[in-house]
């Protein structure tokens, strides 16, 4: 389904989502963060990674948990959002590298401008 016309996307890849570390969005145009959705490459064990998404430094709520039990490539998992963005904003997904095992997370942030 297409998003809405005043609706855009950032995406990004982080490289293992079992290591810690993050990627940033720079926000394009006053509006709304919507949602933060991921994408498992490959499965995950030893524990879930819990995806951390914050504006400015300051951590936002709810996290993601990208569970490890029957984890597969493909995992889609999300977390929806309501928080007013201004243009130079800066969004950090981050993975806390809580699971064992080399997997690809991709990530796609949603705003609405």
């Amino acid at each position: 389904m297409p998003l809405p016309e005043n609706w855009y996307t950032k995406d990004a890849m982080l490289a293992d989502v079992s290591t810690a570390s993050s990627v940033i969005f720079m926000v394009q145009t006053p509006g709304i963060l919507r949602r933060v959705e991921t994408l498992l490459g490959a499965a995950i064990s030893g524990a879930d990674s819990v995806i951390t998404v914050s504006k400015n430094g300051v951590a936002l709520s709810p996290t993601i948990t990208v569970a490890n039990a029957s984890s597969a490539a493909g995992d889609v998992d999300f977390a929806e959002f309501y928080v007013q963005v201004a243009k130079g904003d800066w969004i950090t997904v981050a993975s806390g590298g809580q699971s064992s095992d080399t997997a690809q997370l991709a990530i796609n942030a949603i705003f609405s401008g």
